[in-house]
């Protein structure tokens, strides 16, 4: 079986186990859905011995990490992994691939480390290198009259980052003692960037540098708190950026077979209606269809908002819970162009990640979508598959290109012309005037802001399409059609931000809308986190001390194929 047979189309059963009897069996936990969050839950179980079964409406596993090729095209765009932390050799996401036994069936391809991503601004252009030593003395280098106030300025993001990243690989009990523990991130952690900003007297270029990346997490500096960009920093700057060769696809094909090797099975067209919940425990699930599975924990990939207003029911919530549900807001959500070109890019443009911003005010950038509009100049994070992994280009036609353009834009349901509930209530939406309208203007601003890097790129493009939050709603689900989940501002992160194990017995919460945080490494940790929940144990330490859970006995059933 190929990696795309994995990943698009209906997965197939675990070997000795038959399709006829999931549905009637019951499992020690029931995952609802196959994003990364769900996946890397159900693979930490099953190799930890429990019966597994993931459930997950969309006919492709991955949520935001699979692939997409469109329709009698020979082109494949990645929906959501362009880059990743941390995968230097004992790095956290080799860590903890290794636990899960598939640690050599992931090839990780560096990004340029004297510049992983280049930030563009109309009188700027700065490249971002690897470590926090080369990082503030090119921004030194770049503005020598501020030299003071950018050492100051990185150095507290520099402290808060360590602090803040501690939970990762401590624990959160031993992460919130050690943050208590930095005056600089009691001081800090919580404020606005702009607010750093502010203090430290930084320009307004030097600004829009510093936050050039912001899009990564959706927030403008007068929202973001300094945790949150200083985590996003350092989560690259430790080693740079990265890419998995074959696409991020290959990160979910390995998840599955590592499930379905342990025993677990994944099955895909099958949409969970209702989480059930008796004598205020959870206890299963109900399908569309009626039917119902039973298990000793349940644990939701949906966004918290989903799981908790829709798949369990305001019926079923503390007072407390739900006040918190209801006054929960979701990230901005993304619109992504992906473009086939008729030019090599490799000749063109070096192996970097762009954030391209037509302005140097990066507040303004945000104030369209949040007011619902569409903006004629948008920053654009600009990304090539081609360019990240040379061997993948092989299967895109000789002399062309992969492009993929991600906006931050509006959630509001009137921008898209929605009327009836939107895609995960059954409305249909493609062939509306006003979301076919609104979806063609931010094309067009998109391709726009490209062209500031590319000047002639209209002239060389082959084939376009366009997803938009309603899009992402359709296929995954998500509240508003947020890829990150929860926004990130002050009331929403850290203790604030809704844990792994639910108010309510037996449940579970897993995927980016957690205390984890979205992104690849993220969310797999995530899945680690809630695993270990359902365990009763701290896998973290145990990942950290070498543990591997998958049991080499197995090797040869998630061993992997050909690409």
């Amino acid at each position: 079986m190929s990696l795309t047979d994995l990943v698009i189309g209906a997965t197939e059963p675990a070997p000795d186990q038959t399709d006829g009897h999931w549905s009637g069996e019951h499992w020690d936990a029931v995952v609802i859905g196959a994003g990364l969050g769900g996946l890397s839950t159900a693979a930490f179980l099953a190799t930890n011995s429990q019966r597994v079964l993931v459930l997950e409406q969309h006919r492709v596993v991955g949520g935001n990490a699979q692939a997409h090729r469109p329709a009698d095209t020979p082109y494949d765009f990645d929906v959501g992994v362009h880059h990743v932390g941390e995968c230097e050799p004992g790095g956290r996401m080799r860590t903890l691939t290794d636990a899960l036994g598939i640690g050599d069936q992931i090839e990780w391809l560096p990004l340029d480390p004297d510049g992983f991503s280049t930030i563009t601004l109309p009188e700027v252009r700065f490249r971002v290198p690897v470590g926090w030593e080369a990082y503030v003395e090119r921004l030194v280098a770049t503005f020598p009259a501020e030299e003071a106030a950018l050492r100051r300025c990185v150095g507290v993001l520099r402290e808060v980052a360590a602090q803040v990243r501690a939970p990762h690989t401590t624990g959160w009990s031993a992460g919130a003692k050690a943050a208590l523990s930095s005056p600089t991130t009691l001081r800090w952690g919580r404020r606005r960037l702009a607010k750093l900003f502010d203090t430290c007297g930084l320009s307004p270029n030097a600004r829009a540098v510093i936050a050039g990346e912001s899009g990564g997490y959706a927030l403008p500096p007068s929202k973001a708190p300094v945790a949150v960009h200083a985590g996003f920093l350092a989560h690259h700057l430790t080693s740079g950026a990265w890419y998995p060769r074959g696409g991020g696809q290959v990160l979910p094909a390995r998840l599955t077979q590592t499930i379905q090797a342990h025993g677990g099975v994944v099955r895909t067209d099958v949409k969970v209606d209702r989480i059930m919940v008796e004598g205020g425990r959870a206890i299963g699930v109900t399908l569309v269809d009626g039917t119902e599975i039973h298990a000793g924990a349940v644990v939701s990939n949906a966004d918290p908002k989903r799981t908790y207003l829709g798949l369990v029911g305001r019926e079923h919530l503390p007072p407390r819970l739900l006040r918190r549900a209801e006054s929960w807001t979701m990230a901005l959500p993304l619109f992504t162009v992906h473009l086939a070109v008729d030019i090599d890019l490799r000749e063109r443009l070096p192996n970097t990640t762009q954030w391209i911003h037509p302005d140097t005010d990066v507040e303004a950038s945000y104030e369209a979508a949040y007011a619902g509009r569409i903006g004629d100049r948008v920053p654009v994070l600009m990304t090539s598959r081609t360019l990240k992994d040379p061997s993948g280009a092989q299967a895109t036609p000789h002399g062309q290109s992969v492009l993929t353009l991600v906006a931050v834009a509006p959630s509001d349901r009137n921008t898209w012309a929605l009327r009836a509930g939107g895609p995960s209530a059954g409305e249909r939406y493609s062939h509306h005037a006003g979301y076919l309208d609104a979806k063609e203007r931010l094309t067009e601003s998109v391709i726009d802001t490209a062209c500031l890097v590319i000047p002639d790129l209209r002239a060389h493009i082959v084939h376009r399409e366009a997803a938009t939050p309603v899009t992402q709603e359709r296929f995954t689900l998500a509240t508003d059609g947020s890829a990150y989940g929860l926004e990130l501002a002050s009331r929403q992160i850290g203790r604030f931000r809704p844990d792994v194990k639910s108010p309510i017995p037996g449940l579970f919460l897993t995927g980016a809308g957690t205390r984890h945080l979205h992104g690849v490494v993220g969310t797999l940790y995530g899945g680690a986190g809630t695993a270990g929940a359902i365990l009763g144990r701290d896998l973290y330490t145990e990942m950290a001390a070498g543990a591997v859970f998958a049991d080499p006995s197995l090797r040869g059933r998630f061993q992997a194929p050909h690409a």
